[in-house]
Order: structure tokens, then C-alpha cells, then sequence
């Protein structure tokens, strides 16, 4: 907890941040590429767990939105 106050006590703004890190912008479309490339095939049991995962977020954005009452 110490290490977190010391640095929200630090950085005060997103400027000084970018300042102080020499962050910018990226302004191509091969940013972070590692994220779509080269990635392995998903097992039987992690493409259960997505399709999982879609059926929950479908049917709460569905109750959510009316669609399903």
C-alpha cells in the first residue's frame, strides 16, 4: 500500500505522465501485435469456457437491452 501512495502522490496528471514516461500516441495499426499473432489454437476445454462466456454476455446484453423479458 505504501508503493501505491507514493506514486498517486507522484503523478498528479495524465500530462505529467506522458511527460515523465515519454508516452505518445501510436499511430499505426501494428500496435501490439503480439496479441493477434502468432497466438495458439485453443483446446476443447478453453473453446467450451468462450462459448461460455459469450452465452453469459449475450443473454445479459439481451436482458439488459429488452430483448429478452
Amino acid at each position: 500500500m505504501t508503493i501505491s501512495a507514493a506514486v498517486t502522490y507522484k503523478i498528479k496528471t495524465l500530462n505529467y505522465l506522458r511527460t515523465r514516461c515519454n508516452l505518445y500516441q501510436a499511430e499505426g495499426d501494428r500496435f501490439f501485435t503480439e496479441w493477434i499473432e502468432n497466438l495458439a489454437q485453443l483446446n476443447e476445454t478453453e473453446k467450451a469456457g468462450r462459448s461460455y462466456q459469450k452465452l453469459i454476455h449475450f443473454n445479459s446484453y439481451s436482458f439488459e437491452s429488452g430483448l429478452l423479458s
